[in-house]
């Protein structure tokens, strides 16, 4: 079991709206989740992708972490003690993807934790609850949705390193909310 994100960018239309419901949840200085503008040159065309935690198998952020502030939980999802956290900013720097956010009003780095307290109750995070065009999705267990690892998006060159639970839909032409 994995829990992941599934991104259609197809139906993202950049409202913010996931980054909005996290913030106001998580009260951060800065939403954990992030709208990006995706530039594909190759097709000629942008759309958006919400970005957060990728929640990946092997998490360069518990790795490098000296106070062992990461743990890595049977279901896949990767918790942040802010507790044990110095803001020694390690993780910062090792995560391919921009997740964990230092936060300078603590002192600490924090990051998404997929809301925990929501899919231990079988309830979405806020962030899928809050998506009026039904963008993002989580599911528990990533590698049974038949849709590749291998994608583009940015941060892209550590999926080696990292297999993130996360897939992104392909846009076909004619299917998304283009600029």
């Amino acid at each position: 079991m994995q829990f992941g994100f599934i991104i259609d960018p197809s139906r993202c239309i950049g409202c913010r709206a996931c980054e909005k419901a996290c913030r106001k949840e998580k009260d951060e200085p800065f939403p954990l989740r992030t709208v990006q503008l995706v530039v594909d040159k190759g097709k000629k065309h942008h759309y958006f992708i919400s970005m957060s935690c990728n929640h990946c198998e092997n998490p360069e952020c518990f790795r490098v972490c000296p106070e062992k502030s990461y743990t890595k939980r049977r279901d896949g999802v990767v918790v942040h003690q802010t507790g044990r956290c110095t803001g020694c900013s390690r993780c910062v720097k090792a995560c391919p993807f921009g997740a964990p956010r230092f936060n300078p009003q603590t002192g600490k780095v924090d990051k998404c934790d997929l809301c925990i307290e929501h899919i231990s109750m079988g309830r979405q995070p806020l962030c899928v609850l809050s998506c009026p065009t039904k963008a993002l999705q989580v599911v528990s267990d990533i590698t049974d949705h038949g849709l590749p690892g291998k994608i583009q998006f940015p941060g892209a060159e550590g999926i080696n390193l990292t297999h993130p639970s996360l897939r992104i839909r392909e846009i076909k032409r004619g299917e998304a909310y283009f600029l």
